[in-house]
């Protein structure tokens, strides 16, 4: 007994400074019910219902309650305990680690909202009200998008006007795709129109429709976007290009509901709901290229979507939703971590379809495989955030030209007729630098 006492005091010296040096106990800030919780893989979406009495083990053995697929995990990695505040994780052993909320942990209380780090694996903890809430279709966990979701299940619910305010690509159709898919018109038709892309002469025939022969070139009846819109939603996409001579043409069907189709004497009652983007952000003193009243119309309820620079702790989510989303064209990818520490610290001007443009070139170009950022075409930092668009287009084109030569800066001044000593120049100010390998 002396022996296996002194042993036990041995193994109790060597292990507790090491635990108390990396490991903390997390105790609950709050307390929260268990019933209906669940652990959710933030990559996949997969659910582990948490028991409300006993113990869970979580391995990557097919023997654990929840089995994770996960070579970097033990069999048996940690358990779950329900308790009368929630779930308790804890570690089997000193070798199995476990994240919480960043922090490495011996045993921790959780509460909705955690999120579990064990091996490459992230799982959040979520309630059972979040579990049945439906869902929108945009990417990203950040404390700005939580509160863009928000937004949207309030504007579903209501059948008012809505104005979504963003910059170009930061995904302000999907945003209203997730408003008419959360509301009760979802089964109806959901009719995209993208002002700018209409022709002027055409405006109202497009919109409203058109009576045969009322015009030349009108050799039959056409239906115009707002009826096919009946019952459902017409998205108003870029409203601030439409010529704004045009726009109180818009304003009155806003108002009245009633569309008449171009060389008819009769309107006819149609019922739709307008949802309308722009990214020509109206201020204090100006209203930009938006009549004032007609901002005031389809403004009813105003969600503002941030651009990807502010909220660079959701670049990771979406690359790996991207990279999932195209894996059957190039195979399975992943970023190594250089690159992705270099993506979050981007700007990103063209937000998160420059993010998706990247990264579908990296697969094409890099796939399968590990990606580095040699087919990551961003060098936008806080320090050229000013930069014109023209002076952007410059600055990409420089960079694709020193990727084509190999870095070769005298190579790639060349390749597109610019000086080399014009082409250090702006390298040094667009701080155009080559990423590491």
């Amino acid at each position: 007994m002396g022996g296996h006492g002194a042993l036990a005091t041995l193994a109790l010296s060597v292990r507790m400074p090491c635990v108390s040096a990396k490991r903390k106990t997390l105790q609950p800030k709050r307390t929260v019910t268990s019933r209906g919780n669940a652990l959710v893989d933030i990559r996949t979406g997969q659910r582990f219902p948490l028991k409300s009495s006993g113990v869970q083990v979580v391995g990557n053995s097919r023997a654990a309650d929840i089995c994770l697929s996960d070579e970097t995990l033990s069999a048996l990695h940690c358990d779950i305990r329900a308790t009368s505040s929630g779930h308790q994780i804890t570690e089997k052993c000193a070798r199995n680690q476990i994240v919480v909320n960043g922090v490495m942990v011996q045993t921790a209380q959780l509460k909705v909202g955690d999120k579990i780090s064990l091996g490459s694996k992230t799982l959040q903890v979520m309630s059972g009200q979040e579990l049945t809430q439906p869902k929108t279709q945009l990417i990203g966990s950040s404390r700005a998008m939580q509160e863009v979701a928000r937004l949207i299940t309030h504007a579903a619910s209501s059948h008012c006007s809505v104005l979504i305010l963003g910059e170009t690509g930061s995904g302000k159709e999907l945003v209203a795709q997730s408003i008419h898919a959360l509301s009760k018109r979802k089964h109806a038709p959901f009719v995209p129109v993208n002002c700018g892309a209409l022709p002027e002469a055409l405006v109202a025939s497009e919109l409203f429709g058109a009576e045969k022969g009322s015009f030349t070139g009108a050799s039959s009846h056409r239906t115009g976007l707002f009826q096919q819109s009946n019952k459902g939603t017409i998205f108003l996409d870029e409203l601030g290009e439409m010529p704004i001579h045009l726009q109180p043409y818009l304003l009155r069907v806003l108002e009245t509901g009633v569309v008449r189709p171009v060389g008819s004497t009769l309107g006819k009652k149609i019922d739709f709901r307008v949802i309308a983007a722009t990214n020509k952000i109206p201020t204090e003193d100006s209203f930009s290229s938006i009549r004032e009243d007609l901002f005031y119309r389809v403004g009813t309820f105003i969600i503002k979507v941030p651009p990807l620079r502010h909220r660079l702790e959701d670049i990771e989510e979406l690359a790996e939703h991207f990279l999932r989303a195209n894996e059957h064209h190039y195979g399975k990818c992943w970023f190594s971590p250089h690159a992705m520490s270099r993506m979050k610290q981007a700007l990103w001007p063209g937000n998160v379809r420059e993010l998706r443009g990247n990264i579908i070139r990296a697969m094409a170009m890099e796939g399968p495989g590990e990606l580095s950022m040699k087919f990551i075409w961003t060098n936008a930092t806080h320090q050229n955030d000013s930069l014109s668009t023209i002076q952007k287009m410059i600055r990409d084109r420089m960079t694709q030209a020193l990727h084509e030569n190999n870095w070769n800066m005298r190579a790639a001044a060349k390749s597109i007729g610019m000086p080399s000593s014009t082409f250090a120049d702006r390298a040094k100010r667009f701080c155009i630098t080559r990423p590491n390998q």
